[in-house]
């Protein structure tokens, strides 16, 4: 019976030793090392960036930073001070405009095959 167990164990460390060989998986293992730290700087990049423009936000006088608010919800279309205007003022200012956009972007970019985790929502 033990010569079973031996037998399974000895077949266990024999397989790694054949995928060590394979030279196609250290190179695909090698770019998704490189592919994960690049993305992982780019997610640095921009959380700081993010940060970054926070900061500076706060750190604006109060009348750029009215202005800059003011920009982003000001409506596209005219539609009055009715029902109309009323249901269409979440997604009628350019705000809404500029995460269309983004959202348009993110969904033509080509996937990869693997899952991934997205800190944004969109």
């Amino acid at each position: 019976m033990s010569d079973q167990h031996d037998i399974s164990l000895q077949a266990l460390f024999d397989e790694p030793a054949q995928i060590a060989d394979d030279s196609e998986f250290v190179v695909r293992t090698m770019q998704r090392i490189d592919q994960r730290q690049r993305r992982s700087l780019y997610i640095w990049l921009a959380v700081s960036g993010g940060l970054i423009i926070i900061a500076s936000l706060f750190a604006l006088p109060l009348e750029i930073a009215t202005f800059i608010t003011q920009s982003f919800t000001t409506p596209l279309f005219s539609l009055g001070s009715g029902w109309l205007g009323w249901l269409m003022a979440p997604i009628n200012n350019a705000g809404a405009l500029v995460v269309l956009l983004i959202r348009l972007l993110r969904f033509a970019r080509p996937k990869s095959s693997e899952w991934r985790v997205s800190l944004l929502s969109f």
